[in-house]
């Protein structure tokens, strides 16, 4: 079996939680968020696309709980002909007592509330832990029909408020009391359970219609900011400093010069950078130590020249989608995935979700070209109990493959 090393730099794909070694920078923002979650019941996590919410959930957050009695359950929302509901059920399916749900529930329309209560969850050291729903992405619940996210978050306000759903409390009064088991209250007794929405800063004024359901959902906020330039230093020069064989490359080293070129090109007027340019323009780095390494050059400095002289840092940026496609082969081959892209996986002006048939069915994408597409982290996929889909892997690629898309001819 043949195992694929990894960039030390992810590009504009998230961090996984099995990148947990490589994510750096994120330190103080990690403690606090899970300082809020520890303590609150529902958390909105928010913050502009390309900061690296996802990244810091997965290969930063989800560790801190594992480690502290919690258990982390990522979930998507994104496929608008499965309702939300079914896609909580369905990614908690593992975890549910069967045997228990059907020995006890079935007394009320709260699904999620009874499936939680049939659960069991266990830290990373095997000790009962309190589950945490983590909905990223969660601007994706406001693409499906309003009804179904106010019928989605009447399930979850029960959970939120530590409370029995009318209709488990109506059952539990019909049990005469001496009648009550120890499983039977303990069953009837309201689950603890976490809950935190990850969403980007624009579509924040939407949690709104959700208020009625969940009047606490703006109460408890933690905004994630770009890297200030300690950060972004961490983030920089320690990944590539790391001993490992399952990376591409060989450990490596900055210039100062180099570190102080990435910021100043990439800071705003308020100092700040942004998570997904900074991963872009170190893996481009790194391709290039990659290149030295294989002619069996070693102690590798990258220097400025690294990044293409002057204007190099905005061409990395800007020719990053075009670059990519290039690289996928013969013509035919970028043709068919120039059109997956630009006309499959965006729908007006947004990054959509495609099954794994339609991918391969509707667009002709075979293994190979999506073998390629993955490894060029162009396309990134999700698993879910529903299937496996693929979307753009971050919303910042939109923009550029749209530009191409009016300005160059029709595949």
């Amino acid at each position: 079996m043949t195992i694929l090393k990894k960039d030390r730099y992810p590009g504009i794909r998230s961090f996984e939680a099995e990148d947990k070694r490589l994510f750096y920078g994120r330190t103080k923002e990690i403690d606090d968020l899970f300082s809020l979650v520890k303590i609150k019941p529902l958390v909105v996590f928010f913050g502009k696309s390309g900061l690296g919410k996802s990244s810091l959930l997965k290969a930063g957050l989800g560790s801190v709980l594992l480690e502290n009695h919690f258990f982390p359950i990522m979930i998507r929302v994104q496929d608008t002909s499965v309702s939300p509901i079914k896609t909580v059920l369905s990614e908690l399916e593992p975890f549910i007592d069967q045997k228990k749900l059907a020995q006890f529930g079935g007394k009320s329309t709260n699904q999620i509330w009874e499936a939680i209560n049939a659960s069991s969850f266990k830290d990373s050291n095997g000790n009962p832990a309190t589950p945490v729903l983590i909905f990223d992405q969660f601007e994706e619940l406001f693409n499906h029909e309003k009804t179904v996210q106010s019928e989605w978050a009447a399930q979850l306000s029960d959970l939120v408020e530590g409370r029995r759903p009318k209709d488990v409390v109506e059952a539990f009064q019909q049990i005469p009391r001496r009648e009550r088991t120890a499983e039977q209250l303990a069953w009837f007794e309201p689950p603890e359970v976490k809950i935190l929405f990850a969403i980007r800063s624009d579509r924040m004024s939407e949690l709104h219609q959700l208020r009625f359901q969940l009047p606490a959902i703006l109460q408890n906020r933690f905004e994630l900011k770009p890297l200030q330039s300690s950060q972004a230093n961490e983030a920089i020069e320690k990944p590539a400093a790391l001993i490992g064989a399952e990376f591409i490359s060989l450990p490596f080293t900055y210039a100062p010069e180099t570190v102080q070129e990435i910021q100043s090109n990439l800071s705003n007027k308020a100092g700040e950078i942004e998570s997904f340019q900074l991963q872009i323009v170190c893996q481009h780095i790194e391709e290039k130590v990659k290149t030295q390494q294989s002619e069996g050059k070693q102690d590798i400095i990258a220097t400025s020249d690294f990044l293409g002289g002057e204007g190099g840092i905005q061409n990395i940026l800007k020719n990053y989608y075009d670059n990519h496609v290039k690289n996928l082969g013969s013509e035919e081959n970028q043709l068919a995935a120039r059109k997956l892209l630009e006309e499959g996986l965006i729908a007006d002006g947004r990054r959509i979700g495609v099954a794994d048939a339609v991918v391969k069915g509707t667009f002709g994408i075979d293994d190979d070209l999506l073998a390629k597409l993955l490894e060029s982290r162009l396309i990134r996929p999700e698993n879910t109990r529903l299937g496996r889909s693929f979307e753009i892997s971050h919303d910042t690629l939109v923009a550029p493959i749209l530009c191409l898309l009016y300005t160059s001819p029709s595949p």
